[in-house]
This record gives structure tokens, C-alpha cells and sequence, in this order.
């Protein structure tokens, strides 16, 4: 064998190698999950937003809405999946089960919620309980200078939102909306307890004469970006059900620093 035979099969040989070793190193440990460019959550008739990929929108316009109409979306109440139906809107979201040819109507409340997406996306059950232990709420209270004589929300929401093994908990705490209320102000916080370090998700400190506030609860926990780790969509009603207000929040690492940042509301 020529000695210029010898190097080219050195050379391939050592180029192979190093092919295998980026692979093991790059690819073969590295989990390519799929994404979603396409999105669609509808939560009952109070906000609907949709992702294309590159931002969410809360969708305000009727041309939009028609775009969604007679699509197969999977229905969830009471984070229960009731199946996947076609639904039609026309100032309110109305369901059918069944083909084009033979559509029934299917009865829901108007808490259900509605998902599209190019890859399933599942709601992830969760229990909101009221609040025992108050030195977390008392400490985030503290640190507005706030003193509340009573609550008219006082829930927390336990949960793996990192993907960690270990639940955060979520707590959701208003003074708004009482039958009586002595305040002068009211007051609306939601935040996160991980590992006891406080992360301040929503906040709406006001003047009564302002605002009569909302009552901020769980509204779904879901992956909507299939990377493993949970987001949080949580409702504040006012004094009637079309003033309910929806946020999507991301629990993100940003500039070193681990914080809630808002995907999108119809704020």
C-alpha cells in the first residue's frame, strides 16, 4: 500500500472517530423533544389566545375568531378532559360532538377549557387548598407595608413547576370583593414559595375608590412548549364573569435570576 493510501485511511479513520465521539457528546445525549408552532386556548368565554410560533396574542378580532371556528379542540372541565369536539363561536364559544353531517351539541360550564395545538398538550391536574401556614403570606404582606384585618382569598396551589421532583407552592391572596369591607384599599398578590424564597408572580395594590379588585384563583397548569417544565394560567374575577381577567406565566431563567415573566393576558 502507498504511504498516500495509509494517510487518507489515517485521516478517515480519525475523522469517524471524532464524528462518533460530537455525536455521543451532542446527539446522543441531548433529547430533541417536538414543539408547538401552532396554538389555541380558549378559556370558556372569557379570553381566547393563540401562539403562531413566535408570540401569543389575545385574540380581540371576529376575523381571528373565524379562522377557529368548526376546528377539533380537547375539552377540559374541572382539569377533566371531557373529549375532543368542534366548536364554533359567535360572541360565545358553542361545542359539538360528532361529524359535520351530524352535530350535537355538548353542554359544559363556562369554566371549561379548550386546546388545539400541532402536539397534544395536557392540562396537569392540580388541588387549590386553603391556606394553613401564613408566615410566607404575612412576610409578602409585610413587605408591601400592608395590614389586612381579614381575607377574602386565602388559597395555595402545590405543584412541580420546575420539573425538579419537589412541589412549589403557589399562593393566591385578595381582600377584594367583600360583603363589608373597613379597608380603604384593596389588595390582590399572587406568588411562588420554592424552597423558601419568595417569587412574586402578580401583584394589584389600589385605592378603593379606584377599583373594586378581583379574586385571583388556579385557572390550568399546562407544558404548552413541551420543555418539561409547567406554566401557570391564573384568573382574577371581578363583580361579574365577563370581567374575569386570564394570565399565562412562565417560570423563566433570566439574566441569572429565576423569575415569573407574563406570556400573554387579556388585561
Amino acid at each position: 500500500m502507498s504511504k498516500n493510501k495509509k494517510i487518507i485511511i489515517i485521516m478517515l479513520v480519525v475523522l469517524a472517530v471524532y464524528a462518533l465521539i460530537m455525536f455521543l457528546v451532542l446527539g446522543g445525549t441531548k433529547k430533541f423533544n417536538k414543539t408547538n408552532n401552532q396554538i389555541t386556548i380558549i378559556m370558556g368565554d372569557n379570553a381566547t389566545f393563540t401562539y403562531n410560533g413566535s408570540f401569543w396574542t389575545y385574540v380581540e378580532f371576529e376575523s381571528t375568531y373565524d379562522k377557529l371556528n368548526w376546528l377539533k379542540y380537547d375539552v377540559y372541565e374541572n382539569n377533566e378532559l371531557l373529549g375532543n369536539y368542534s366548536m364554533w363561536h359567535n360572541d360565545k364559544w358553542y361545542i359539538f360532538d360528532g361529524d359535520e353531517e351530524h352535530r350535537k351539541p355538548v353542554t359544559v360550564t363556562e369554566d371549561f377549557i379548550a386546546l388545539r395545538a400541532d402536539t397534544s398538550i395536557k392540562l396537569t391536574p392540580f388541588e387549590s387548598k386553603k391556606i394553613v401556614d401564613y408566615s410566607y403570606v404575612n412576610a409578602v404582606l409585610d413587605s408591601y407595608g400592608i395590614e389586612a384585618s381579614y381575607l377574602t382569598v386565602d388559597q395555595v396551589v402545590s405543584i412541580d413547576i420546575d420539573n425538579d421532583s419537589k412541589d412549589e407552592n403557589i399562593y393566591f391572596i385578595s381582600n377584594s370583593l367583600p360583603l363589608d369591607n373597613p379597608e380603604n384599599f384593596n389588595f390582590t398578590i399572587v406568588f411562588m414559595e420554592k424552597q423558601g424564597e419568595i417569587y412574586r408572580i402578580f401583584t394589584d395594590i389600589q385605592e378603593m375608590e379606584n377599583s373594586d379588585g378581583c379574586k385571583p384563583f388556579m385557572r390550568a397548569v399546562l407544558d404548552y412548549d413541551l420543555d418539561g417544565e409547567q406554566e401557570i394560567i391564573f384568573a382574577c374575577g371581578g363583580l361579574s364573569a365577563r370581567q374575569q381577567k386570564n394570565y399565562i406565566y412562565k417560570f423563566k431563567h433570566v439574566n441569572s435570576v429565576d423569575e415569573f415573566k407574563l406570556v400573554v393576558s387579556n388585561q
